[in-house]
């Protein structure tokens, strides 16, 4: 089944474990999504927030994979 958001299927499964090294960005992208939700009204998905940061230089790919 195709994701209807248009993120690669990469991102669909974005959710490490806790004693995972990258526990910081999931942490950093919740607060990201929540406080663009706030000034906003709309809250980006995980995938959408991700590549931004992935896009800005904050995070390379393989920084946020997932084992």
């Amino acid at each position: 089944m195709r994701p209807t958001s248009g993120c690669p299927a990469r991102c669909r499964s974005y959710s490490p474990a806790p004693n995972q090294a990258n526990t910081g960005i999931q942490k950093l992208v919740d607060s990201l999504i929540s406080e663009r939700g706030q000034s906003t009204g709309k809250k980006p998905g995980r995938c959408e927030m991700l590549e931004e940061l992935i896009a800005d230089g904050r995070f390379t790919a393989l920084e946020t994979s997932t084992p």
